[in-house]
């Protein structure tokens, strides 16, 4: 028996289904309101309460708005996936204040701890690739999720990717990445000419940081290289951190094939993502060749895959786990993803530096599986304020380097001449070049991103009634 008695239960149940409707009449399924009452009528009625208060039916175990939108087939936006990108946005940018300015003393001490998550960068990229395997597929294996259909003929038993839906997809994954970086590159040429002076301060800039703009050619060549984003082997200068931008928009334009690669036979795609990772990882160990950033990539965006394509099994099983297998999940992600200062300091002669971003990728998919499966996480991550940290984390991601290369050492110098030095310059340091970097990137997610996202679907809507590409050939199963 639940505390309180079927009647206040009653009451909370009518209140969540209430709640639930109103989302989908905001969203506009006002096509599925009628099955929607039909469902509200049997969750509410006296009958399955109180089969639900015996055990019989289990409705009121399973009544929580994931589960009734994955019986009726509703919207439901994971709005605590923005939230995970915006932490890992936050790791990338205190990870590079670190690197350029060293850690605040009181903060050294958590080095090679647990802790040092909150700056380490190359796992928030890790927690990206994850994230962007897992969101891209989502739609497509679970078309309710976004109120996404797979097909123009709605057909969960297939996946098929005809000509008009990959160029879609292609459009909006380059208006989503590339305008935005493009302004951000101009940003940080004009920055370079115009506003770039080199003087001592206190913490002082490190050697990485120095090094990053200092005597860069400036060529029409060098620029229109970097400006196409998708290039590999291209040395981002100018934005250092949009390494990771181009693999993004190489594994981007590659998952309508990867998608329906995983559609067709997931197990030929696991044993070949494996295949691939276990030849770059023995190649790198006994060949001394310089590790693919492109196969670690793959592999990042496989096991984001893998989780979508099982997502609702894998929601159900953790749903219903134990609090005690729930712990060991998120234990063993947080151990994974913070392998770089929890295990390798200690037994780095048993794991070579360059498996470090595999062991991330699996801790990235545990963590995100922990947050699927704990309504007590999506809670948390769900508080507006941490959503809108993930809204603007991409805009976060572009304009930070900017900011602790020009604005931040002057805030430094100002702080050095009122005699602020020491410990104290340098936290405030940290905590001035945060404030000012969320600043600017909420500016440039409302004047840039904001606008290029629109841009994206406008284009696409123009593409389809100018060109009408329904009746084009599809290729889903039979690509591979």
């Amino acid at each position: 028996m639940i505390r309180g008695g079927p009647g206040k239960s009653h009451a909370r149940l009518i209140l969540k289904n209430t709640i639930l409707l109103y989302q989908l009449e905001k969203e506009g399924t006002r096509k599925k309101s009628i099955s929607f009452l039909i469902k509200i009528f049997m969750l509410n009625s006296p009958t399955c309460m109180k089969n639900s208060y015996e055990g019989a039916t289990g409705v009121m175990k399973d009544s929580s708005l994931s589960n009734i939108i994955r019986t009726t087939g509703a919207i439901k936006r994971l709005d605590y996936l923005d939230t995970v990108r915006g932490f890992a946005a936050l790791a990338v940018l205190w990870s590079h204040f670190a690197l350029g300015f060293g850690l605040p003393g009181g903060l050294m001490r958590y080095e090679n701890t647990p802790l040092q998550i909150f700056w380490d960068g190359l796992a928030g990229v890790s927690m990206f690739f994850v994230l962007s395997g897992f969101v891209l597929s989502l739609k497509y294996f679970n078309p309710d999720i976004e109120n996404t259909s797979v097909s123009s003929g709605s057909d969960r038993s297939r996946i098929g990717f005809d000509a008009n839906e990959i160029l879609k997809f292609c459009v909006k994954r380059i208006f989503r990445i590339l305008p935005p970086f493009l302004a951000v590159l101009i940003l940080s040429i004009l920055a370079f000419q115009y506003l770039y002076i080199v003087y001592p301060t206190d913490p002082n800039r490190s050697v990485w940081i120095y090094s990053l703009w200092k005597d860069m050619p400036i060529s029409i060549y060098v620029l229109l290289k970097q400006a196409l984003l998708i290039l590999p082997g291209t040395v981002q200068t100018f934005v250092p951190q949009a390494w990771s931008l181009t693999l993004e928009m190489q594994l981007s334009l590659m998952m309508p094939f990867l998608i329906s690669l995983a559609y067709r036979s997931m197990a030929f795609f696991t044993v070949l993502a494996v295949l691939l990772s276990v030849a770059d990882i023995l190649s790198v160990s006994f060949l001394g060749v310089e590790a693919s950033v492109f196969l670690v990539s793959l592999f990042h965006f496989y096991l984001g895959i893998l989780i979508s394509k099982y997502y609702r099994d894998l929601n159900l099983f953790i749903c219903k786990s134990t609090f005690f297998l729930k712990l060991t999940i998120i234990s063993a992600g947080l151990l994974l993803y913070s392998f770089r200062s929890t295990v390798f300091p200690w037994y780095s002669e048993f794991f070579p530096a360059h498996m470090i971003p595999y062991f991330n990728a699996f801790g990235a998919m545990l963590i995100l599986l922990s947050c699927m499966g704990s309504r007590t996480i999506q809670y948390v991550l769900n508080v507006p304020c941490f959503n809108f940290v993930g809204k603007i984390s991409y805009s976060l991601y572009l304009c930070h380097i900017v900011v602790l290369i020009i604005i931040t050492p002057c805030f430094i110098k100002w702080m050095n001449q009122i005699q602020i030095i020491g410990v104290t310059s340098h936290l405030f340091a940290l905590i001035f070049s945060t404030a000012t970097s969320f600043i600017i990137a909420v500016t440039f997610y409302y004047l840039v991103e904001k606008p290029s996202i629109k841009s994206g679907i406008f284009v696409v809507k123009w593409i389809e009634s100018v060109f009408f590409m329904k009746r084009a050939p599809k290729f889903g199963r039979s690509l591979v």
